[in-house]
């Protein structure tokens, strides 16, 4: 019974592995990296944030993606985030794609007193979750926007982005 259960748990995972590592009729994607600028709106802080990205596609259906960003400060807190995201295309190599997303993040919260100086800093560790779109309207130039919300102890908050990037 349990070598059974073993043989088909090993099948399924084997089957995931040729599903998101199978290259398409067009794999030319594979490989490839997009970097660029991005911006949006916070909900914890009530303001926008602002940051840059970088994306690699190692397989169809897989796209790591790493972004530093910036959300500005309002009623005396403004925060750093450090994101290494996943993205997982549902029709890669189309012009048009949607994506969830699934990541973890870094976090500098900084409180300010009276403007002046930092009074309290936190550093969180947390998960991201979501999803995006994509449009590749030429092949080096891809316009997205995503909505991310980040599971993060007393600061979670949702993010909603637009940006853009140059493929190479």
């Amino acid at each position: 019974m349990i070598s059974t259960l073993a043989l088909r748990l090993s099948g399924v995972l084997a089957a995931l592995f040729l599903f998101f590592a199978s290259p398409s009729a067009s794999a030319s994607f594979l490989g490839e990296k997009t970097a660029g600028i991005k911006a949006g709106y916070s909900t914890k802080t009530e303001t926008p944030i602002a940051g840059i990205f970088f994306q690699f596609r190692p397989f169809r259906h897989f796209r790591i993606a790493p972004s530093v960003q910036y959300s500005f400060r309002h009623h005396g807190t403004d925060a750093l985030l450090l994101d290494v995201d996943c993205h997982f295309p549902l029709l890669p190599g189309s012009r048009f794609n949607v994506y969830p997303i699934a990541g973890v993040n870094f976090s500098s919260w900084s409180d300010h007193k009276d403007d002046r100086d930092v009074s309290n800093r936190a550093s969180r560790i947390g998960l991201n979750a979501g999803a995006g779109v994509d449009i590749k309207p030429t092949s080096t130039l891809r316009l997205f926007a995503e909505g991310n919300y980040f599971f993060v102890k007393n600061y979670g908050s949702a993010i909603i982005s637009v940006g853009m990037g140059y493929c190479f």
